[in-house]
């Protein structure tokens, strides 16, 4: 009886050792501005990594993000200033409903403004080099998902080289008009049996609204440069005092 009265207080002791470490464990991360901007919603974070200095638990900065969200759009900012756009190219699908209607393997037209630009999704070249052989894994247990790596790429030409898609998105944050249409449908990475092009894709052409992008981003900018992304929150400096 004895034994499992000292394994039962052991064992409190350290659920107690562990509840308190996790109250001890302040946050990596807080938001200090959120916002809506026509049907955009965005928000502001702080990334925050903690150290202990001379014994005392210390906060630094070490990244500010803003993410922005739509029906057509997500957005993103870091403290760089760097932007990344993702567009939702939505149509009306078999039951007439608007959603996303594209599909990695497609190649799109995006109009930007009357100017035309061909879109793809760009897979990533395998790390493996041509001249080397490497073991082939035999191993039946092991199961291998497989996991799309890639980027967003446009180009004017198939005589151009693809470029990132980051040299385009500041036309399309002040465009005064935004369509897309398909282009092709790359049938050697979707099954044509299940994945058919929606009826009239040759001519049809959808809108994109970037009605409220460039707001957005400039809200972003400001809130990023903004004193309170530097700000503690007060329900975080008690760990600072501890």
């Amino acid at each position: 009886m004895r034994k499992k009265t000292l394994k039962f207080g052991f064992a409190l002791f350290i659920a107690c050792q562990a509840s308190q470490l996790a109250a001890q464990t302040p946050p990596t991360d807080f938001d200090f501005a959120k916002a809506k901007i026509g049907d955009w919603s965005v928000k502001a974070e702080t990334e925050v990594l903690w150290s202990i200095d001379q014994g005392k638990l210390l906060p630094r900065v070490e990244n500010v993000n803003c993410y922005g969200q739509s029906a057509d759009a997500d957005l993103s900012l870091n403290s760089a200033m760097q932007l990344n756009l993702f567009i939702r190219f939505r149509g009306p699908g078999e039951d007439g409903d608007i959603g996303e209607i594209t599909l990695i393997g497609d190649h799109l037209w995006l109009y930007v403004d009357g100017e035309r630009w061909e879109f793809a999704n760009i897979e990533r070249r395998p790390s493996a080099l041509l001249n080397v052989s490497y073991p082939v894994n035999n191993d039946k247990d092991q199961i291998i998902i497989p996991v799309w790596r890639g980027f967003q790429a446009v180009r004017k030409t198939t005589k151009d080289s693809w470029k990132n898609f980051d040299l385009i998105q500041d036309k399309l944050l002040s465009a005064k008009k935004l369509a897309w249409s398909f282009k092709s449908r790359d049938w050697a990475v979707v099954n044509r049996e299940l994945n058919e092009l929606p009826k009239g894709w040759e001519t049809s052409r959808y809108p994109i609204d970037n009605t409220h992008w460039r707001a957005v981003n400039e809200w972003c900018s400001r809130q990023i440069a903004s004193d309170s992304a530097r700000t503690l929150p007060t329900d975080l400096l008690k760990y600072t005092e501890q």
